[in-house]
């Protein structure tokens, strides 16, 4: 077996080689998705001495498209070997052990490639690309479902947090009513009436809504003639109302 020759000792040269389509693949740029084709067992063409490293990641350019290779076929190129860049490029680069750095390799733009033997029948390159191509749209597909989803979801969950808003203000509206009509009774038992006077209970409905106004029920009759206890009694009653109702009117302005 010859030994391996070293790129090293190649650079600045333009040789021939040959090698075996491995397979496709493709990595990330600032453009896009740049496709690419590894060639392996790779050997001088003139001396038929192994090469190392024993592959190549080339740009799969239009030379490898024309020539119209598969996997397993062995083709036959020319490159010239030079210096070059290599590795992962970007912020991925901090969890990777494939950094990019500058190395000896082929250039770029490989010329004159010529297959020379077909492997078994397989999967052209074009296919192969459109499989791959196909792969990715579905799972864009996939991703776009989830974002209309999530959008779906989002577009709820404010509806329902309109509706909790909107149940939170009737609850306090209904406990300042209760609080009112609350306040209302211990006026009421103050002023030792029986019921809720008429301008008491005016104020309530018409700040609740409710509309309560209940007069006594001996409101609206004529009055009796009263004894003279019974005039001192009653004017004692109205002036401890009247008090009532400024103390409310009082705290209804706090």
């Amino acid at each position: 077996m010859k030994p391996h020759l070293s790129l090293k000792s190649l650079r600045g040269q333009v040789h021939r080689f040959t090698g075996v389509v491995d397979r496709v693949s493709r990595f990330s740029t600032a453009e896009g998705w740049q496709e690419t084709i590894c060639i392996r067992d790779l050997h001088l063409a003139d001396s038929n001495r192994p090469i190392q490293p024993d592959h190549w990641w080339f740009k799969l350019r239009d030379c490898w498209l024309a020539a119209g290779v598969q996997s397993g076929d062995r083709v036959l190129f020319t490159a010239k070997v030079q210096y070059c860049t290599k590795g992962l490029d970007g912020p991925e680069v901090q969890n990777s052990d494939n950094p990019r750095r500058k190395v000896i390799g082929f250039g770029s733009k490989p010329r004159s490639v010529v297959i020379l033997q077909r492997a078994t029948p397989s999967m052209p390159i074009e296919l192969e690309l459109q499989t791959q191509l196909a792969i990715v749209v579905h799972e864009y597909e996939q991703l776009q479902q989830l974002v209309t989803q999530n959008g779906t979801l989002a577009q709820k969950l404010s509806q329902t947090r309109t509706e909790v808003e909107q149940g939170q203000q009737e609850l306090r509206h209904q406990e300042q009513v209760c609080t009112q009509l609350r306040f209302a009774l211990r006026l009421a038992q103050y002023g030792s009436r029986p019921v809720v006077t008429a301008g008491t209970a005016l104020v309530i409905g018409l700040g609740s809504g409710l509309g309560l106004a209940r007069l006594a029920p001996n409101a609206t009759q004529a009055q009796q003639p009263q004894s003279a206890d019974q005039v001192c009694t009653l004017e004692e009653r109205n002036r401890r109302s009247q008090v009532s109702s400024q103390e409310w009117l009082a705290w209804q302005r706090r």
